[in-house]
């Protein structure tokens, strides 16, 4: 396909109507980019005294996602394995988690992993410290005496906790006692119940067990993604010289004038408006569901497959099927098959952008952190990642319904809103560089990434925008995309099976 004579892609004023669709497409994307980051039930709530009262007290287990839990698992796992130096564990797992520490169930979580790195007797320290300001009746106050029974019982003696600590000559804490460690602490409670214990005892190796297995994958990782960084930087350099001597051209073709001052020339910004209100409405009601029906989870995964219907918006409009599918992107290009092999060869060679944006992501987490630190600010609290609690506390059904949803789902819809659509309304008229910035942005911002994250995703974005303007199909940056997702999403999956 030929590119459109410069000539012929001179600016063309849109109609007032036109230019309030834009409008409002912005305003909505604004919506789905709040209600991303925001609980939008715990929002409309406002408990009064009594729900207050009632929830007082309840002590929550830490999220799945929680970066402090993960981190623990894994070295406890490593600890286990081969013990580990006091110092790597201090770097590693007990620095970050007491100063990250924001009340006293994590101080006690922070006992529970020194007992494992520092012994029992240190543990008991900062169990005393914590109990020193918890009032007798707190739930965590019963935690406490639990923990300072079972570290007496591990280092020989009662310790300074009174008559319920010095009661590891009766047996140690009750099984009420360790269930409740349990159920308020997830994890942490497994592991502080099992401490002291044989490394064969059976509920001890389900905690703790199988650091060979976990090294051994996050060595493969790493190699593996050694390797690949090293091909993506060979394929960037060559297809730098390529591009440079004129090799690489475009097959993407911008819109005419005559179709951008048609009737139907603004119909694919109207797609991606419609895309993001049923977005809209799709995340409101899949948190009224998470929120009153929580088994109904993996339902919420089901209902995003009904946006796939707006992508089919212009052939409502009177755009032919043929139009449609050039102009969106949805043909074979030069075949399937090629246009699968080059969507990968250009997702490799365009990795050092992904790689740019994740070292961005790294470099700005570690600003804030030292910015909170200079100014005395407490550390910010770990993020939540609904994916991620989906994929380690889901069913099987649910874990299979997010891979269909990042594999398939995301590549066809994701690549057909955002390059097939919003790409080449803005391309029409602006310029690749604009174009495919705000598409990688809006792309980026209606994930619900925090904010610091959100480099990597939008250099995403951009490399797809990249692959749509070369190759003019979308099975280029779908191919890419679902090989991005699939990658990713095995790794975590596998290594959540592991810790």
């Amino acid at each position: 396909m030929e590119p459109i004579p410069q000539s012929d892609v001179s600016f063309v004023p849109a109609p007032r109507s036109r230019w309030l669709l834009g409008g409002f497409a912005l305003l909505m994307t604004a919506v789905v980019i709040v209600l991303q980051r925001v609980d939008v039930i715990e929002w409309m709530r406002s408990p009064g005294p009594a729900v207050a009262a009632a929830t007082e007290g309840s002590v929550e287990p830490p999220s799945e996602s929680d970066p402090a839990l993960i981190s623990a698992r894994i070295f406890a796992k490593w600890n286990a394995y081969q013990p580990l130096p006091p110092a790597i564990a201090e770097s590693n797992v007990l620095g970050p988690m007491r100063a990250a520490a924001s009340g006293p169930a994590d101080e006690l979580r922070v006992a529970m992993m020194e007992a494992e790195f520092l012994g029992a007797e240190k543990a008991r320290e900062r169990v005393e410290k914590a109990a020193a300001a918890l009032g007798n009746d707190a739930p965590l106050s019963a935690d406490a005496r639990t923990l300072l029974r079972i570290y007496a019982r591990a280092g020989g003696k009662a310790g300074a906790g009174g008559a319920d600590a010095g009661a590891a000559g009766d047996g140690g804490p009750s099984d009420a006692d360790l269930g409740a460690l349990r159920a308020h602490h997830g994890w942490f409670g497994r592991l502080a119940c099992t401490f002291g214990r044989d490394a064969r005892d059976a509920e001890r190796a389900a905690v703790v067990g199988g650091g060979e297995r976990l090294l051994a994958f996050f060595m493969f990782v790493a190699l593996a993604g050694a390797g690949v960084v090293v091909l993506a930087l060979g394929l960037a350099v060559t297809a730098l010289a390529l591009g440079l001597g004129g090799h690489l051209g475009r097959a993407f073709a911008r819109p005419s004038r005559e179709e951008r001052s048609s009737a139907l020339g603004g119909v694919f910004l109207e797609t991606y408006t419609l895309f993001v209100c049923g977005f809209a409405a799709l995340k409101v009601g899949s948190e009224l569901l998470a929120n009153f029906a929580p088994g109904w989870a993996w339902a919420t995964l089901l209902m995003q497959w009904a946006l796939m219907a707006t992508l089919f918006w212009p052939l409502l409009r009177g755009l032919g099927w043929r139009a449609w599918r050039e102009r969106a992107g949805w043909h074979a290009g030069r075949g399937v098959l090629i246009e699968m092999a080059m969507g990968v060869l250009g997702y490799l060679a365009l990795l050092p952008i992904f790689i740019g944006g994740v070292l961005t992501a790294v470099l700005l987490v570690l600003l804030q952190a030292l910015a909170r630190r200079m100014t005395g600010s407490p550390p910010e609290p770990p993020p939540s990642n609904r994916v991620f609690d989906l994929v380690a506390g889901g069913s099987s059904l649910t874990v299979a319904l997010l891979f269909m949803l990042a594999t398939i789902w995301a590549p066809v819809v994701e690549e057909t809103i955002f390059r097939g659509s919003l790409f080449r309304h803005l391309r029409g008229r602006f310029g690749l560089v604009t174009s495919a910035l705000a598409t990688a942005a809006m792309f980026a911002l209606v994930h619900p990434y925090p904010m610091l994250l959100i480099p990597p995703v939008a250099a995403l974005g951009f490399m797809f925008a990249l692959l749509r303007e070369w190759r003019g199909s979308l099975i280029g940056p779908m191919a890419a995309h679902g090989l991005h997702n699939a990658t990713v999403l095995t790794v975590v999956l596998t290594a959540i099976s592991l810790i």
